[in-house]
């Protein structure tokens, strides 16, 4: 997420945090590991909180990418630019 204002972006983040447990329980019960980063990443003005995942053989990451949005999009803040990003990568550490 990214927001002009550092008072706006620090509460935005603390939401982000207190809710992205609703996130973590959903993409479990699907059968997907899921290892968080310990907090939200901040750069300048923007703000990042990273989920590490381990698909099971039924669930695509599309499946992934449309739970995140769905989260993402009850979490918005006020003058905040919220976005999904998904990485793949080789597995987790």
């Amino acid at each position: 997420m990214s927001n002009q204002d550092e008072h706006e972006l620090e509460k935005c983040c603390g939401i982000l945090e207190g809710y992205i447990i609703g996130l973590i329980i959903q993409l479990e019960q699907l059968g997907i590991f899921v290892r968080p980063w310990t907090s939200v990443q901040k750069t300048e003005n923007t703000g990042r909180l990273v989920l590490g995942l381990h698909l099971n053989a039924d669930c695509t990451s599309d499946t992934v990418e449309q739970l995140a949005k769905d989260f993402l999009s009850h979490c918005a803040c006020q003058k905040s630019v919220v976005s999904c990003q998904l990485v793949k990568g080789s597995g987790l550490i």
